[in-house]
This record gives C-alpha cells, sequence and structure tokens, in this order.
C-alpha cells in the first residue's frame, strides 16, 4: 500500500515515519507542506498514495486547503517536534537530537501504531 507521510518541511518527522512503515512492508514517501522545500508536496505525490498521514491537524489543515486528496484515507497524528519552551535554543542541535529520539520519534510510532495496519 503507498502511504505519503507529511511534515511542515519534508525532513524529520514525515521522514521517520516512513521508515518506520517502510520496515513495516509499506511503500512511502515523505514530503513537506511549506513552500520551497526541497521534498515539497505535489498534487502527483497524493495521486500516488492511498493514505495521506499529517503530522499535526495543522498539517493536515493546509493539505486540504492547497490540494485535492480526491477520496484518500487521511490519518491526522498530533506530533510536534519543537516544543514551545524551546524558542530560542534552535542552534542547539545536539539538545534536539536528543527530543527527537527521545520523545518525538516514540510518541510518532505510538501514535501511527494505533491506526495499523492501515
Amino acid at each position: 500500500m503507498n502511504v505519503l507521510l507529511v511534515c511542515a518541511w519534508g525532513m524529520n518527522r514525515s521522514k521517520f515515519l516512513s521508515e518506520y512503515l517502510s520496515e513495516k512492508g509499506y511503500e512511502t514517501r515523505y514530503v513537506g507542506v511549506q513552500d520551497g522545500v526541497e521534498r515539497e508536496v505535489t498534487q502527483s505525490d497524493i495521486d500516488w498514495a492511498r493514505v495521506v498521514i499529517a503530522v499535526t491537524p495543522d498539517i493536515a489543515e493546509r493539505l486540504r486547503q492547497k490540494w485535492e486528496l480526491n477520496g484518500r484515507r487521511l490519518i491526522v497524528l498530533n506530533v510536534n517536534d519543537w516544543p514551545p519552551e524551546w524558542r530560542g535554543w534552535e542552534d542547539d542541535l545536539k539538545r534536539w537530537n536528543e527530543h527527537q529520539s527521545q520523545h518525538t520519534y516514540p510518541l510518532l510510532a505510538k501514535q501511527i501504531d494505533e491506526y495499523l495496519p492501515l
């Protein structure tokens, strides 16, 4: 089954979920909704997928407003990768990576596992 994973930049949460679901036998692509990102979502990506997974409600809303989902199943998770208390700490890459490994990735796995099998 073809699954499209969507986050803001198409580099972190969607990539993690793409790898996670690929290990479970799904065909995946990962993209971002921000204008100008390297892996920006296209209508072709959406048309390829049977299931589209957005990592936050805001990203799901952007998908609905900008692209035609054409009846594809949309799963909406609720996982942010920058906690509010981190404002101004963007340059602390070590701390950010620790947060991803300890909090973001396990939460993504937990939330998507509730929908498996897709």
